[in-house]
């Protein structure tokens, strides 16, 4: 699960304007496999799972932390996306 701020008061056009989610097909894959292989190039696996954790941000973002985790009143300034 990922930490959304107010997740559900987002509004498409304001808050977002499209979303992505990258798929890889299976065949696909295997295509890119065998015309690497037949070009004698390596193949490197990279995890990019947490790719997004550690990007900088260039705006100012407060958050409310989740209830029951601090003190009423408290904000989170977000450095890191």
């Amino acid at each position: 699960a990922r930490l959304t701020a107010k997740g559900c008061a987002q509004k498409e056009g304001r808050d977002y304007f499209d979303t992505y989610a990258a798929v890889a097909n299976s065949v696909l894959v295997r295509l890119i496999i065998a015309l690497a292989c037949a070009a004698l190039m390596a193949c490197v696996h990279i995890d990019v799972k947490t790719a997004f954790l550690y990007g900088d941000l260039k705006e100012e973002l407060y958050m409310r932390p989740p209830k029951g985790l601090t003190k009423p009143g408290i904000v989170w300034e977000l450095r890191k996306s």
